[in-house]
Parts: C-alpha cells; sequence; structure tokens
C-alpha cells in the first residue's frame, strides 16, 4: 500500500514472558521528519521491543506515540518511548479507560508474563488529548485521528495518515486482526514480533472502508 506504512505483528494466544505482552497488531508510519507508532506494546521491554524493529526499518526516531486503546499492550510501553522524547496522544475515552483498568491489568502482567519481564514498566499516559477527532502533521504526512469506540474496547480510535495523493487508514485495534496475512515484506526478532507492509485491509463496517493508494 505505502512505502511509509508498516504493521507490526505479534505472536497468536495469550501474554507469555516471551512476547513481553505483545500479543498484538501494531503499526508505525515513516516520515521524513521521524517516526509515528500506534500502540507502544505491553511493558517497557516489549516497546523495547517494538523499537528494535522500527530499527531495523529506519534510523528515525519516534515522534509520537498513538494509543488506539486501553489494552495493556495498547500503552503500557508509552514510558520507554517517552523517555527518547515521543509525544503520547489517545482519546480522552481511552485514557479514562486505562486508569479504570490499571491495576488489573498490571496484576495479570505480573502473572502472566512474569515481574522480572515486567520490570520498568510504569503508567505513562497521553501528553495530548482528543474527544471525538484530532489532525496533526509531521514533515510532510498528515496525521487524522477519530475516535470510533466502543469496538473492542471504549474509546477505540483510529490513525489515517497521507501526504498529497497517498492515503491509508490504519485501523482500531479490533480492526487490526482483519489484516491480509499476506505480505510483501516482513522481519523477525526473538519475541516473535514481525514487521509486515499491509497489503489489504478488510473493513469491519461501511464506514471504515479502506482507502486505496492513488498513483
Amino acid at each position: 500500500m505505502s512505502e511509509q506504512v508498516y504493521a507490526v505483528v505479534g505472536p497468536y494466544g495469550g501474554r507469555t514472558p516471551q512476547n513481553l505482552g505483545n500479543n498484538a497488531t501494531f503499526g508505525f508510519v515513516v516520515t521524513d521528519e521521524g517516526v509515528v507508532l500506534i500502540d507502544s506494546g505491553g511493558t517497557y521491554q516489549g516497546a523495547e521491543a517494538i523499537d528494535r524493529l522500527i530499527k531495523q526499518v529506519t534510523d528515525k526516531p519516534v515522534k509520537y506515540v498513538l494509543n488506539s486503546g486501553g489494552q495493556d499492550h495498547r500503552w503500557l510501553g508509552n514510558g520507554y518511548f517517552k523517555e527518547r522524547g515521543a509525544r503520547v496522544i489517545a482519546s480522552e475515552a481511552v485514557v479514562a479507560d486505562q486508569h479504570k483498568r490499571l491495576q488489573d491489568q498490571m496484576f495479570m502482567l505480573g502473572n502472566q508474563v512474569g515481574e522480572k519481564e515486567i520490570v520498568g514498566t510504569e503508567p505513562v499516559y497521553a501528553d495530548e488529548t482528543f474527544t471525538d477527532s484530532m489532525r496533526f502533521i509531521l514533515g510532510s504526512t498528515v496525521f487524522e485521528l477519530q475516535r470510533v469506540g466502543p469496538a473492542h474496547t471504549p474509546g477505540d480510535s483510529r490513525c489515517q495518515p497521507w501526504r498529497a495523493k497517498r492515503r491509508l487508514v490504519v485501523p482500531s485495534s479490533r480492526e487490526a486482526a482483519l489484516f491480509s496475512r499476506r505480505a510483501l515484506r516482513q522481519r523477525e526478532n526473538k519475541v516473535g514480533l514481525r514487521t509486515r507492509r499491509p497489503v489489504i485491509w478488510e473493513p469491519s463496517t461501511e464506514q471504515q472502508r479502506a482507502c486505496e493508494v492513488v498513483a
């Protein structure tokens, strides 16, 4: 679809010490001024694993982290990227859900991922929030954020990056499961994360239709 946009496909199954809580699909967009990451991973060390994959694609730093939902693997890696200068954005509904579920999420991660593997994991909330929609620009790429939830969790959001005639929808957490398993490029690291170029996105509703690249 785009030379800029990558899906990071985590392993199937539950959260384990091996996957560091990253049993989900993430995404990132490479712009000429830095990277925008969609969801930061389930733990501090999980975020570090995602960052290693990004560095296989580009040496540009992560400038923004977008939290698409309130699940642990959508946001509990925020602290890692915040330490490295990234700004975190989420909808108000997502942040409220994160506050509500934090205690249960940390308890679950301790049991399923392990106390050693969650070292460094602390709740870090968004620097900037929006109610229904938001737009920002990084380099020559425009990002439009829309709250589409409740879907998988309350406040689920999607990101739509576009530049000139190129346009693509990066789905919310529930819709991410509908990415085609075909890929143009694939890389893998030791915790089972893979980067993939999205080829087809199957919409979950008529409103969430895919936007094709126009040559």
